[in-house]
């Protein structure tokens, strides 16, 4: 294919653990007009291309079918590859905790598709349980959770989901998405974080009682922290840091980086930390603010 046709292109590739949404990003491509494929094997990849590029489609969404130990070794490449002739190729990997595979799973009564594998000693098929399957999966796909923007979809409300892809569908392909996000650590570190900033240390208004309902973004909560010194010591420390490294950050074709801020609860510290560096960040960079936990 033609270097100058390819760059026309705009391609979404989505893999990931299977039950982490995979589907339900397709379908968020295909009602902003994009030309969706699921299931596809990596090995037909440059023909499907090919010939969608000759109908004159430019948006595609592909779902690579990556079941397969031996043409998962040969994505990477391929997209290394694809990158070089395709200015805005946007590869995503879903991701999502075992314990809401496993409630997602429970709930469609759908079968897992390691839910047969044959034993390499014996002509006999097993019968794995759900978790196994879930984990033998996430050992496969290891090698290639990297390959681009990795979306944990753990407890994600699926207009959350479209948002972040609707982000996405918006970036000019020679601008990177900063998205920065507060979180709580008593629900773990996002797994798409770049950068983590630990806020634990500030003061916390949980036990203001006047302000332990409230969040960050509250002008009561506010008013708090600006009385606070270390919080303003905190922010103007991780704005220094970013403005240094973040262009360094960005350097390499990037088409996102992801700045998590985290406190107990993802309510108070992290919030405000979060909204105030964000107004910074935003003077310079595409930037994109959530409170995962609010």
């Amino acid at each position: 294919m033609k270097k100058k046709v390819m760059s026309n292109l705009e391609i979404f590739v989505v893999t990931g653990m299977s039950g982490s949404g995979k589907s339900v990003v397709l379908r968020i491509l295909e009602d902003a007009g994009f030309f969706c494929v699921d299931n596809l094997p990596i090995s037909l990849l440059d023909s499907l291309l090919e010939l969608l590029s000759k109908q004159n489609r430019n948006q595609i969404a592909i779902a690579i079918d990556a079941r397969e130990i031996k043409s998962l070794e040969t994505l990477v490449p391929k997209l290394n590859s694809l990158k070089k002739k395709i200015t805005n190729l946007i590869p995503i990997f879903l991701n999502a905790s075992n314990e809401d595979l496993i409630k997602r799973y429970s709930e469609t009564r759908r079968r897992h598709p390691f839910s047969f594998q044959t034993n390499e000693y014996s002509e006999e098929k097993m019968a794995p349980t759900l978790h196994e399957c879930i984990e033998s999966e996430r050992l496969m796909l290891k090698q290639i959770e990297n390959i681009g923007m990795n979306i944990d979809t753990t407890g994600l409300k699926p207009s959350d989901l479209k948002h972040r892809i609707r982000e996405l569908i918006k970036l000019n392909p020679k601008t990177s998405l900063v998205i920065i996000q507060s979180f709580a650590y008593r629900k773990g570190i996002p797994a798409d974080s770049d950068l983590v900033f630990d806020a634990r240390c500030l003061p916390n208004p949980f036990y203001e009682t006047n302000l332990k309902e409230l969040t960050g973004k509250d002008n009561q909560v506010e008013k708090y922290f600006k009385n606070q010194k270390q919080v303003s010591e905190l922010v103007f420390t991780i704005l220094q840091f970013l403005e240094n490294w973040l262009p360094l950050y960005l350097h390499k074709e990037r088409s996102y980086f992801c700045i998590s801020i985290g406190c107990t609860g993802g309510r108070h510290r992290s919030v405000f930390c979060v909204e105030n560096i964000a107004k910074k960040l935003k003077q310079n960079w595409t930037t994109s603010v959530r409170h995962r936990d609010l």
